[in-house]
């Protein structure tokens, strides 16, 4: 599984802007699982994260 942050604005009142991550095979799947959520969404930017520096801890002994 890969991990894709979509940004995104919906198209009705009242208008907001969002960012999500979804956990999925490929780009089209992820893309499906975010329509599938937001009906009334345009999709600005759909990205695969390769590496998050957030999530990435570093464990010393």
């Amino acid at each position: 599984m890969k991990n894709f942050e979509v940004d995104f604005e919906t198209t009705v009142p009242p208008w907001h802007t969002g960012h999500e991550k979804y956990e999925a095979e490929d780009l089209d799947t992820a893309k499906m699982m975010f329509r599938s959520k937001h009906e009334a969404a345009r999709i600005f930017k759909v990205a695969e994260v390769l590496y998050d520096e957030r999530t990435q801890r570093l464990n010393v002994i």
